[in-house]
């Protein structure tokens, strides 16, 4: 309140203020939130002073920061540093083998492309996924989240459901497994290729209704982060794109998408996808 407010005094104040924070820890590793805690302050002032109401509530803001430090796990995963703190999962059956069948690879035909891309149902959010053999497709582990059923639209409309058989959350990949022969998959470049390549990202980007949506880039780079490499490129992708392919232009499987630099949710041309080989590496996958 202003007691003086009467005598033209906005600017004395005094008052109480009550804050609750919710606080959340960012993986870089780990591309995740990996804690979240809640802590409430508040604070009093019954004099008032010049700039009164801007105290109380920072008084109370600085009262849930000093609780943050009474939360055990935030104090362990903030002396940990730079290191992973969600531990890393792995499930499957036994060593994968992208088995083609029928099936035939992808080639130069963008057209045809859609055709072995996919988009990831899987609770209340979506992702892309790419065919790697007649029954196979792969996506991120963030895509999938705790789902071990999910549904797959392929660009046709044609839509089936799916099973989680594989999955490594540190590298932030998965392998889902459909009752169905599918007739045309993506080919592996394990190669790495050269800074200044053209590339194509696909997959459906911000929602399921822009399904297939091929976009023009470069690799800008190759990075390692934690240890993990990454390309980084320039093709145009958003949140939706998770998990989807980079391809050559001949129709090879170079990269999956898994993240890229934002800044007030507009997409700043510097895109992250992770190495083919070691996506199927991190799954235990032949081909």
């Amino acid at each position: 309140c202003y007691p003086m407010a009467g005598f033209g005094n906005f600017t004395s104040s005094k008052g109480e203020a009550f804050v609750k924070v919710e606080w959340q820890i960012y993986s870089k590793l780990d591309r995740s939130v990996v804690h979240s805690v809640g802590t409430e302050g508040s604070s009093k002032v019954t004099d008032a002073s010049s700039g009164g109401g801007e105290t109380v509530v920072l008084n109370a803001f600085a009262q849930a920061a000093r609780n943050l430090l009474a939360d055990q796990k935030f104090r362990e995963i903030t002396i940990r540093g730079g290191q992973t703190v969600k531990e890393t999962t792995f499930k499957t059956t036994g060593g994968l083998v992208a088995t083609p069948g029928k099936a035939t690879p992808m080639k130069d035909d963008a057209s045809i492309w859609k055709d072995g891309v996919v988009t990831v149902y899987a609770g209340k959010g979506h992702g892309s996924g790419f065919v790697i053999g007649e029954n196979l497709i792969l996506t991120n582990h963030h895509v999938i989240g705790d789902s071990n059923k999910l549904v797959v639209k392929f660009g046709s409309g044609f839509e089936v459901s799916g099973e989680v058989i594989a999955y490594n959350s540190g590298r932030d990949v998965a392998a889902i497994k459909i009752n169905a022969s599918l007739p045309k998959y993506f080919s592996i470049k394990r190669e790495l290729s050269s800074i200044g390549s053209e590339v194509f990202a696909i997959g459906s980007p911000l929602s399921g209704e822009y399904g297939s949506t091929v976009t023009k880039g470069i690799i800008s780079a190759y990075r390692d982060e934690g240890g993990k490499k990454f390309i980084q490129s320039d093709v145009n992708v958003r949140p939706g794109n998770s998990g989807g392919p980079l391809v050559t232009k001949n129709g090879q499987v170079i990269g999956m998408t898994v993240s890229g630099v934002q800044i007030n949710g507009a997409g700043q041309g510097i895109n992250f996808f992770i190495p083919i080989g070691d996506a199927l590496d991190a799954l235990n996958i032949k081909e």
